[in-house]
């Protein structure tokens, strides 16, 4: 990705006003993009995605591994330590799972309360100087922060 990528806008298609493409929202109305096909599959941990975290996935291969050993040596113990593995991977990759969902909830829920503020995004071009909330064109003053307009 060069430098010109970086700043190559698209129209949001939610309000139609330019956007960064390498945007994850569009800045006007508060819109989430769709993240692109297998993006965020395969991660290094945090959130968002199916939960396969590179953890995860040592972990399942060192549950594989334990398997094999006890298979080969006839262990009872390389058994019971690869069950204990495989269960303790199941409840990280469970946690991460229910992590994600609760940030795309949120996400939901602040985009959700941009679109109330912003029931017509080509009406509402200005923001109060003080907080940032964005105000009609012919408002007096902030209805967040109360400053008054001149």
């Amino acid at each position: 990705m060069n430098t010109e990528d970086l700043y190559k806008e698209s129209p949001c298609s939610n309000c139609g006003q330019p956007v960064l493409e390498s945007a994850s929202f569009c800045a006007h109305c508060g819109y989430v993009k769709k993240k692109r096909m297998g993006e965020g599959l395969f991660r290094s941990g945090g959130k968002g995605g199916s939960g396969l975290t590179v953890s995860v996935l040592l972990g399942l291969g060192f549950a594989v591994y334990l398997a094999y050993r006890a298979a080969a040596e006839e262990s009872l113990q390389s058994l019971i330590m690869a069950v204990f593995v495989l269960l303790a991977v199941l409840q990280s990759w469970l946690a991460a799972r229910k992590r994600a969902q609760q940030t795309e909830e949120k996400a939901g829920e602040h985009t959700g309360e941009a679109m109330e503020q912003a029931e017509d995004p080509l009406e509402q071009k200005f923001f109060c100087e003080n907080c940032g909330t964005p105000v009609a064109e012919d408002a007096k003053e902030c209805p967040k922060c109360g400053m008054k307009f001149g």
